[in-house]
């Protein structure tokens, strides 16, 4: 995400109702993606030194394909993001059906998150947060 806003996406923000945001809340926010035959109901958020995106689907959980149109959506092609799976005694689950991306931002990007938020009046209250770095990966071929 880069700490830009999302132009490409921003058709699809929720801008009514109580999942309501705008372009001044940069990428966070509600939205409704299309993917094929459904409707993805995507949360996008930055803060606590990463870029977040939850989908979810009200009766089942999104594909494989619909997670790509997402991430083609909210991350850059070069950029690596992930999904985790955490140990068990960690796990929320508020939905049944939803998946998360993940990526850890740059202490450059982590430092304008906080100006935004110090802007906005919310206080960073995450104190001196610096970058986890990038995410490792195995060889290319494994992959």
């Amino acid at each position: 995400m880069r700490n830009a806003p999302n132009l490409k996406a921003e058709r699809y923000r929720i801008t009514v109702g109580p999942q309501a945001s705008d372009i001044t809340f940069g990428n966070n926010g509600m939205f409704e993606v299309p993917a094929g035959t459904v409707t993805l109901l995507v949360r996008v958020s930055e803060g606590c030194g990463w870029d977040h995106v939850s989908v979810s689907l009200p009766h089942r959980t999104p594909t494989w394909a619909e997670m790509e149109t997402v991430r083609a959506l909210f991350f850059r092609d070069d950029e690596t993001v992930m999904q985790l799976s955490v140990p068990r005694d960690e796990h929320v689950n508020i939905h049944d059906h939803t998946l998360h991306l993940w990526r850890p931002q740059s202490d450059e990007e982590i430092a304008r998150v906080v100006v935004t938020w110090n802007a906005f009046g919310e206080g960073w209250p995450w104190g001196d947060l610096k970058s986890p770095g990038v995410i490792p990966r195995p060889p290319k071929e494994m992959v």
